[in-house]
């Protein structure tokens, strides 16, 4: 038996799966940890894994890399993605360009589109909308919906 600081008689009763040393008190039977080891992964692992992540890597690569879960990977970076604060909207926006990036999903029967508008001093996204067909009122829309320009 073991006497603990604060004159509480324990004795050991096994270890958490964290490694930490178990006690049991002797006084009510329960069993405490008087300085548990912190659990999960540390930040500097959720940074990496964010940097690999915008490095090109995929989600199972860099949790293989890692050797933790592809969900895990996922949290991590979403969490980080949402800690960013959000770029500035430019107040006077002199030439507005639009582009369009079409891929297929699946196969080539499904072909998504991706339009944007985008400031060209800046190169800040005014505007974005993805579209499964291109047509002249998905183009209005987002024009409506970025700031407005001097020239398109």
């Amino acid at each position: 038996m073991s006497a603990l600081p604060g004159n509480n008689p324990s004795k050991l009763s096994g270890i958490t799966n964290a490694g930490s040393q178990r006690y049991l008190c002797m006084y009510c039977n329960r069993k405490y940890t008087p300085e548990p080891k912190q659990q999960g992964y540390p930040k500097s692992m959720h940074k990496q894994a964010a940097e690999m992540y915008v490095a090109g890597g995929n989600l199972r690569r860099v949790a293989r890399q890692l050797k933790v879960a592809p969900r895990t990977v996922a949290l991590w970076v979403t969490d980080l993605a949402e800690a960013l604060p959000n770029l500035p909207m430019p107040a006077e926006v002199k030439e507005a360009e639009m582009d369009e990036i079409f891929t297929f999903i699946g196969d080539k029967k499904n072909r998504i589109n991706m339009l944007t508008v985008v400031d060209r001093k800046t190169r800040c996204i005014l505007g974005w909308a993805v579209v499964w067909i291109r047509t002249q009122v998905a183009i209005q829309l987002i024009v409506d919906q970025a700031p407005k320009a001097k020239w398109y």
